[in-house]
């Protein structure tokens, strides 16, 4: 139901179609005294007696034949009432209205026959001008105060408590049905004080309404609106069927009072969702298994008190051991696994080490092969790796650039530094094998401390 489709309840049949002569009608008023109004016609309003009272309250309004009765905002009601000659020569009707809200919105529907703005304040003033509008015949008001009513429930979804129980009151079904799958659809924020003030018949197309069946939220509002309900005389085996048949999941917190509803009513399938609920309770499974010393005088658990049969109260205790059993099996389960992957982890991990161990064996040995390598293939003259290496006559290696440098600065004979045999360019020679080793070992160089560390610090 949409709300839109609240202007399909309005039907007014009216039929008096005699045209009426159109009289122009300027400040008219209901509100001024009957002699300076010129008011021709009374409409009174009682109210039953209450209570003790044997006399109905009367309120009397002083209007105007040709404003009630004649378009542009006539009513209905008062055009087929005046075709009737003997009522068209009475000076008043009387109308007897039940409900107080009615009563109390008359003025604000007068002063739209009236011609003036609706004012509509609250909830209860709309409900009841959709009232008057249908009984008196005013489809422009009703209109207005579907407009309102729409604008209303879209910016505050929790006003359609308040309507859904005031249209109950008047029983205006197509105004229930809209406010009743607004509130259902937003049930779940909407204060459960307000929720509380719905009757039970309304709580329960609320609950049907609700969308997510298996939420949880919906047994605590359910069990909140059982604990706290001013109508829970009002209550039947019909209506407790019909709230929990929508009950797929209940929350632990809720089990407690879900449980006494479902023994009240002995509803069979709900107890068994509720003994399994409750069971998750701790609160509620330590109350039933601490002893009545404990707790410093003599009292009886939580359970008890609320008057739970033994029976259940075992059946609660059995779940609760059964859930206790699962999970113990499945934390046992959970550590076995964890010991397993545990030991995995260790011998993987051992064996990584011994690895480690192996290859840092290894580098020292490749490192001191490469030490002495490298003291093999260092120049005597700049101490470095050779250097476009050459072979002297004598058979001694130096760096091309050395070789020359010596020369150049010899200032006699030039000689070898190594054996002191003469040494002349025109004799040497490149030495291509060691050119090569020491190119490869300048390209696929690191350095052994690097290495060494890396693997230490993965030790570590």
């Amino acid at each position: 139901m949409m709300v839109g489709d609240l202007l399909d309840s309005f039907e007014v049949v009216s039929h008096h179609k005699k045209s009426i002569s159109k009289r122009k009608i300027k400040d008219l008023s209901w509100r001024l005294p009957p002699s300076e109004s010129l008011a021709d016609y009374e409409i009174i309003l009682s109210s039953p007696p209450v209570g003790k009272a044997t006399q109905r309250k009367k309120t009397k309004y002083s209007v105007h034949k040709c404003q009630v009765a004649v378009p542009p905002r006539n009513l209905t009601f008062f055009t087929e009432l005046f075709n009737d000659p003997e009522e068209k020569k009475k000076a008043f009707v009387e109308i007897e209205f039940e409900i107080g809200s009615a009563r109390a919105a008359f003025p604000v529907f007068l002063d739209f026959v009236y011609g003036l703005d609706l004012e509509i304040k609250d909830v209860h003033t709309a409900v009841a001008l959709r009232w008057l509008c249908t009984y008196f015949g005013s489809k422009e008001c009703f209109d207005a105060t579907n407009e309102w009513i729409r604008e209303e429930l879209a910016s505050v979804p929790a006003s359609s408590v308040a309507f859904a129980r005031e249209a109950d009151l008047y029983k205006d079904e197509k105004m229930i049905a809209t406010a009743v799958n607004i509130c259902g659809e937003h049930l779940a924020s909407i204060n459960c004080l307000s929720i509380r003030s719905l009757s039970p018949k309304l709580f329960c197309q609320v609950v049907d309404s609700y969308i997510n069946k298996d939420d949880e939220c919906l047994s605590s509002i359910i069990a909140n609106y059982l604990e706290n309900t001013k109508h829970a005389k009002d209550i039947d085996t019909d209506i407790a069927q019909s709230l929990t048949t929508n009950i797929k999941s209940i929350s632990a917190e809720a089990s407690l009072s879900l449980l006494r509803f479902a023994l009240r009513y002995q509803l069979k399938d709900i107890e068994k969702l509720c003994v399994t609920a409750a069971s998750k309770n701790r609160h509620i499974i330590s109350n039933l298994v601490s002893p009545s010393h404990c707790l410093g005088k003599k009292r009886k658990s939580a359970a008890m008190e609320e008057e739970i049969p033994l029976e259940i109260q075992n059946e609660m205790l059995k779940a609760a051991l059964d859930l206790a059993d699962k999970e113990i099996t499945s934390l046992s389960s959970e550590l076995t696994q964890a010991k397993s992957t545990a030991s995995q982890t260790q011998f993987t991990l051992q064996h990584t080490k011994s690895r480690l161990q192996h290859t840092e064996s290894r580098l020292q040995r490749t490192e001191s092969r490469e030490k002495k390598m490298r003291g093999e293939l260092t120049c005597c003259i700049c101490k470095n790796l050779f250097k476009d290496p050459i072979a002297s006559a004598c058979g001694h290696v130096l760096c091309r650039h050395c070789a020359r440098t010596l020369i150049r600065n010899a200032s006699f004979v030039p000689r070898c530094p190594t054996c002191r045999a003469p040494l002349h360019l025109n004799d040497v020679v490149t030495c291509f094998p060691i050119k090569a080793v020491v190119d490869s070992l300048n390209e696929s160089y690191v350095a052994p401390p690097v290495i060494r560390g890396r693997i230490i610090g993965f030790l570590a």
